[in-house]
C-alpha cells in the first residue's frame, strides 16, 4: 500500500520561531536558556551556544537532555527553581518556591525538566463588543492610542468568541481595546504566537464593530495564572481561572497508582477540571496504565525499518517523555505553557529519538466572573529527530488520547456525542469535527469536548471510542481517515485541538457554536 506523505499546512495561531524554538528542551535549575540545540543520536541534546558551559539534566526514565547557556530575553527571578521571566513590561509574575523533587518513578536524576521553567507574562488581553451578560470588562483610564481595530463577525453570530490576530506592534506592550461606548476591555499580546487576543462578547452575523487600540501604562490584572507549586511528588504546574483550577501539567512523574516504570512519564494534562471542580480525567488506571489524562503518542509505527509502539508501554519498544519546559505565561485573557516532548525508540541502546514534539497550551478567560466552561487550545508540532522518517501505519487508535473519569468505568455513567450525532455505540471508527465525553462524577454531571481544527491533517480525523473503557482518541491513521502516512524530515506534522470542559450534559448547540468560533473565527482588520 502506498504511504501518504504528510504535507505542511500553515496553522493560524502559533509561530514557534517567535520563541526561537528549534527543538524545545529543558532549562537548567539556574534558569539558563539555550538558543541553539544539537540533537544527538542517543536522544540527548547538546547546547551549541557559546554563552555557557553545557550541562546535563534528566528528561525521563533513562534519557537525558543537555542544557546550558545564560538567560536570553529575560531575567532570573529569586527562588530555588530559577524561573526566567519574559515580557516583564506586561506585569508581575509570581512563582512558588521549593525544590523540585523526583517522583517514586524510574527517573535517574531530577524530575523531567521541571526546574528551569520559563515564566512569561504576556501583554494585556482581550475582548469585544461589551454587553451586560458577563463580558470581560475593565476600566483603567488613560493610555496612548495606537490605531483602530475593526472586527467582522462573518457568517455566524458571536457570543464570547476568542479572536486572535497578528499584531507585531503589540510586542512588549500592555494593551486594551475601547469600544464605541467608551468601555475598555483587555487585549493581550503573546510573544509565543506573535498575536494579540481578545474576547468578542457579542456581535450579530454579518455585523462589524470598531475599537480603539490603547497602550496602557500598566498591565490589567491576570485572568489566567500558571504557577509552579509543590505537589505530592515534586513541583507541578497548575493553571487557574481566578481561584478555580483548570488543569495540572505534570512537570514530574506522579505515579500515584504504582504503575510499572514502562508506563510512567510526565508531560501531559491531568487532572482535567470542570468549572465546578469535577475531575473528569483519569491517569494510570489499572486497565490501561499507559493512558494519561490528555496525552499524545502514536501506536503502530515503523521507524528505521522496525516496529515501534509509543502508546502501549507493555510493548517495550517506544515511549514519550517530557524533554523540558520552554515557558509559562499569565495574562488577563490568556495564560499557558510551552513544553517539549521526545518520542523515543527504546529497542536500541542507547535509545533513539524518533520525533521531537512541541506543545503550546493556551487557556482563555472567556467570561467575567464565574466561567460557564473552560477553554484551552493544544497546539502540537512534531518533527523528525533525524533524517529517518516515522511511518504511521493504518491503525484504529493513536495520535491524541483522552482518558475519562475513573467513575466512568461504569458504562451507565458516561455518554459520548459527536458533531455528527454519533454515540459510543455508533461513533467508533467514524470521523468527527468534535467529540464530547460526559457523565456522572461524584453525583454531578460534567465532561469535556475536544475539537479537531479544520487545518489539521485529514480533518475531520478518525475516532477511536472504546466500547467499555472510558477513553478515546483523534487520529489521522484510521481507515476512515485515510490510513497509512509518514512524517518526514523538513515537514512538521502540525495539530491543533481545542478542549472545552463543562458542567452538566453536553450541549450540542453550544459545542457547534464554539466549534464555529474555532474553525471560522471572526476576522480583524487594523485601520490606519
Amino acid at each position: 500500500m502506498m504511504a501518504w506523505k504528510y504535507r505542511y499546512v500553515e496553522l493560524p495561531v502559533v509561530l514557534l520561531g517567535a520563541l526561537g524554538i528549534a527543538h524545545c528542551s529543558s532549562e537548567p535549575a539556574t534558569g539558563a536558556a539555550c538558543a541553539n540545540w544539537m540533537q544527538n543520536p542517543d536522544g540527548s541534546r547538546t547546547c551549541l551556544d557559546d554563552t555557557g558551559t553545557p550541562t546535563t539534566a534528566n528528561s525521563g526514565p533513562g534519557s537525558t537532555v543537555t542544557t546550558g547557556g545564560t538567560p536570553t530575553g529575560g531575567t532570573v527571578t529569586s527562588g530555588t527553581t530559577g524561573i526566567v521571566v519574559l515580557d516583564t513590561s506586561a506585569g508581575p509574575v509570581t512563582t512558588s518556591a521549593g525544590p523540585v523533587t523526583t517522583s517514586a518513578g524510574p527517573s535517574t536524576t531530577g524530575g523531567n525538566g521541571g526546574a528551569g521553567a520559563v515564566t512569561t507574562t504576556e501583554g494585556v488581553g482581550g475582548a469585544s463588543t461589551v454587553t451586560t451578560d458577563g463580558a470581560v470588562t475593565t476600566t483603567t483610564g488613560g493610555g496612548t492610542t495606537l490605531g483602530t481595530l475593526r472586527v467582522s463577525a462573518g457568517a455566524y453570530s458571536r457570543d464570547h468568541s476568542i479572536v486572535s490576530f497578528a499584531y507585531p506592534d503589540g510586542a512588549g506592550k500592555a494593551l486594551s481595546l475601547v469600544d464605541s461606548q467608551g468601555v475598555e476591555i483587555p487585549l493581550q499580546y503573546s510573544s509565543t504566537t506573535g498575536k494579540a487576543t481578545f474576547i468578542l462578547t457579542s456581535l450579530a452575523a454579518g455585523a462589524t464593530a470598531d475599537y480603539t487600540i490603547k497602550q496602557l501604562d500598566q498591565a490589567m490584572p491576570a485572568g489566567v495564572t500558571v504557577t509552579e507549586e509543590a505537589d505530592t511528588t515534586g513541583n507541578q504546574l497548575f493553571v487557574r481561572m481566578g481561584d478555580k483550577k483548570v488543569f495540572r501539567w505534570t512537570l514530574v512523574e506522579d505515579n500515584f497508582r504504582g504503575a510499572q516504570s514502562r508506563d510512567v512519564r510526565a508531560g501531559y494534562i491531568y487532572p482535567i477540571y470542570t468549572p465546578s471542580g469535577l475531575n473528569v480525567g483519569d491517569d494510570y488506571q489499572a486497565d490501561h496504565p499507559h493512558m494519561h489524562g490528555i496525552w499524545s503518542a502514536w501506536t503502530l509505527t515503523t521507524f528505521n525499518g522496525h516496529k515501534v509502539d509509543f502508546w502501549n508501554g507493555y510493548d517495550n519498544s517506544g515511549r514519550v517523555d517530557l524533554a523540558g519546559m520552554k515557558g509559562i505565561w499569565n495574562g488577563p485573557v490568556t495564560g499557558g505553557l510551552v513544553a517539549s516532548l521526545v518520542h523515543s525508540d527504546i529497542t536500541t541502546n542507547p535509545r533513539t529519538a524518533a520525533l521531537n514534539e512541541d506543545w503550546i497550551v493556551t487557556v482563555y478567560k472567556t467570561h467575567d466572573g464565574a466561567a460557564p466552561y473552560f477553554v484551552y487550545d493544544i497546539d502540537s508540532t512534531q518533527t523528525t529527530a533525524s533524517s529517518s522518517p516515522l511511518i504511521l501505519e493504518q491503525y484504529h487508535y493513536g495520535g491524541f488520547g483522552y482518558r475519562g473519569s475513573e467513575q466512568w468505568l461504569d458504562v451507565s455513567k458516561v455518554n459520548y456525542l459527536s458533531s455528527e450525532g454519533h454515540t459510543r455505540t455508533t461513533g467508533d471508527g467514524q470521523r468527527a469535527k468534535w467529540l464530547a465525553q460526559y457523565g456522572t462524577v461524584d453525583g454531578q454531571q460534567g465532561g469535556y469536548a475536544a475539537f479537531d481544527h479544520p487545518t489539521n491533517f485529514r480533518h475531520p480525523q478518525g475516532l477511536r471510542i472504546h466500547p467499555t473503557y472510558p477513553y478515546w482518541s483523534f487520529t489521522a491513521a484510521t481507515q476512515s481517515a485515510g490510513g497509512r502516512f509518514e512524517i518526514t524530515e523538513g515537514t512538521p506534522y502540525k495539530s491543533l485541538y481545542r478542549v472545552v470542559a463543562f458542567d452538566g450534559d453536553a450541549d450540542a448547540a453550544l459545542l457547534n457554536q464554539l466549534f464555529n468560533d474555532f474553525g471560522e473565527p471572526p476576522t480583524v482588520e487594523i485601520l490606519p
